[in-house]
């Protein structure tokens, strides 16, 4: 099963990352769109970033095919989640999901179940 990701580059999402970093800030800066929430929006794909490199420089240094466990990546997930929430309820942004066609569906408190299954969800979707 180690085997699966043989070839993969070794944090080949490095370069995308940053891409996305600066023209994320270049454009806000420029357009004057850079809010509270797209600020967010880069700290959590930061964390995200991070535990992939962490991980990925675990098997580099150590010289090993394994990284960070599996319940590692996911409790770094989940406090990244959590965090992302914490800082979306005190920009004061809505607890609610917009569906095409419906009204707004208020969660409230729950909508961090919502976020935290979400962000770890598609996280790890793909990989």
């Amino acid at each position: 099963m180690a085997r699966k990701k043989s070839g993969t580059p070794t944090m080949g999402g490095l370069m995308f990352i940053l891409a996305i970093i600066v023209a994320t800030l270049v454009s806000g800066a420029i357009t004057g769109l850079l809010t509270p929430a797209s600020m967010i929006l880069l700290f959590i794909l930061i964390v995200y970033g991070l535990l992939g490199m962490w991980d990925d420089s675990i098997k580099l240094f150590r010289r090993q095919n394994e990284g960070l466990k599996a319940w590692q990546k996911l409790l770094g997930q989940i406090v990244g989640a959590v965090v992302f929430f914490l800082v979306y309820l005190h920009e004061n942004l809505p607890l609610s999901l917009v569906l095409p066609g419906l009204p707004d569906l208020n969660l409230g408190y729950v909508y961090v179940v919502f976020i935290v299954f979400w962000l770890v969800g598609f996280s790890n979707a793909l990989t």
